[in-house]
């Protein structure tokens, strides 16, 4: 049971490092992108290639899990990740890192986070029968020390690069997922891989998404909602820091307040959700999302 349990805490240890990583590079690369005069139009477009990135990651990661196992892929994935940031850090203030450039080491960087996000899940719930925890414990603290942690990412990135510049910024990336691929190599198990075929796996995924009409509305309203924030936190909210002529750091903390915003949202419901119904809940939250972006914008 011991053993268990930490393997579970650094199970959880690398997630959280790998949130935190995640913080830091988004404000890092935001910054660089205007910091080379690119505006709202490179926001733009990096964050297509991150949402791109992000949908091809998500629609393979599980199925690759299932089909090599989760501690053979876990370390690889993250180390294959840091591989792009080294590159941008060590070209950061070259003439020759064109926007082009920076969009493809993005996507490099983001393609395996799928497949690290579904080793890392997929090993808690037989680490918590080991360490006899109950799941629904071990997936709160686990969301919440994601959540606290890429809320740490972004104003850390801010303060770094203020004091030191993008490039220690990135330098401190790369020195953190490769902590977090030392801590999925020691803590993850070692288990039998089922050995299924990735592709008829996403295929089936996909057609029991397009099968059932209530599965799809609810897929198709949670990546609308993915959509808002990503054009928020990604464009609108640095385009609107960047014009009231702000340093790294006034971004850091105002993508940080977002984050928070969000975990203390989750922890109200996860104290309430019993008390309430799901579509009222989905009304309600949705209005005050509205009413937010209304105020934003006015």
């Amino acid at each position: 049971m011991t053993s268990c349990r930490w393997r579970l805490f650094g199970v959880i240890a690398a997630g959280a490092m790998g949130r935190l990583s995640e913080g830091l590079g988004s404000v890092t690369l935001i910054w660089l992108v205007m910091q080379r005069g690119n505006g709202g139009v490179g926001l733009g477009m990096l964050a297509a290639v991150s949402a791109t990135a992000f949908v091809m990651s998500s629609l393979y990661g599980g199925a690759l899990v299932d089909r090599f196992g989760a501690r053979s892929l876990a370390a690889p994935c993250i180390l294959l990740s840091a591989v792009p940031v080294a590159i941008l850090a060590l070209n950061a203030q070259s003439p020759t890192l064109t926007m082009p450039l920076i969009l493809g080491l993005v996507l490099l960087a983001q393609l395996p986070d799928g497949a690290t996000a579904a080793a890392t899940d997929a090993c808690l719930p037989e680490l918590a029968v080991g360490a006899e925890l109950p799941l629904e414990r071990v997936n709160a603290a686990d969301d919440l020390i994601d959540g606290l942690a890429a809320i740490a990412g972004a104003p850390i990135a801010g303060l770094l690069i203020t004091l030191y510049g993008v490039e220690t910024s990135l330098w401190v990336v790369v020195a953190i997922a490769m902590a977090a691929a030392v801590m999925c190599r020691l803590a993850i198990p070692r288990t039998e891989s089922p050995r299924s075929t990735v592709r008829l796996d996403v295929l089936a995924g996909v057609r029991q998404i397009f099968g059932q009409r209530s599965l799809f509305a609810l897929v198709l309203f949670a990546s609308t909602l993915v959509a808002v924030f990503q054009c928020l936190d990604d464009v609108i909210l640095p385009v609107m820091v960047n014009s009231l002529r702000q340093e790294a750091d006034a971004l850091g903390y105002v993508l940080g307040c977002a984050g928070a915003g969000g975990v203390m949202g989750a922890m109200v419901y996860m104290i309430l959700c019993q008390r309430l119904r799901t579509k009222s809940t989905m009304i309600l939250t949705t209005g005050m999302i509205a009413g937010a972006l209304i105020a934003i914008a006015v």
